[in-house]
């Protein structure tokens, strides 16, 4: 299979996720804003346009589709609620997945209204894989 993962490429998660799917013979490429330690992936760096936290995901969204649309992947995988898991969701592509990593849908929706939205709307889009066991109230 073919892989796009969405993910922090400097986290250690992020690394031995992405090399357990390399090591059983898939086809895996990983999109980042963060520069990674290396993975046995095909890395793809994009380049924040904007320092600005929440921002910068959203920005990269064109870049994203792009390479969804020259990569074809069989499946996106996207790391973490409030952003890849966003920017997974407002691609469009399906199948996504989204992984939690746990604050991203124990911690994050209660900060606000938008938070809280902003996790529903991104796992109500995907086929989700929860490391935490919870759900979302309306």
């Amino acid at each position: 299979m073919k892989f796009l993962f969405l993910s922090d490429a400097s986290s250690f998660h992020t690394k031995r996720w992405v090399n357990y799917f390399v090591d059983k013979g898939n086809e895996c490429y990983l999109a980042s804003l963060e520069r990674g330690q290396g993975t046995k992936a095909t890395e793809i760096f994009i380049s924040p346009k904007t320092e600005v936290s929440f921002l910068k995901y959203i920005f990269a969204l064109s870049e994203i589709k792009n390479l969804i649309q020259n990569i074809n992947p069989d499946l996106v995988n996207a790391h973490f609620v409030p952003n890849y898991g966003l920017l997974g969701a407002l691609s469009k592509r399906k199948p996504l997945v989204v992984s939690t990593w746990g604050s991203d849908i124990l911690i994050s929706p209660k900060k606000s209204p938008f938070h809280r939205l902003r996790a529903k709307y991104v796992l109500r889009f995907a086929y989700c894989r929860a490391t935490a066991t919870t759900r979302l109230r309306s």
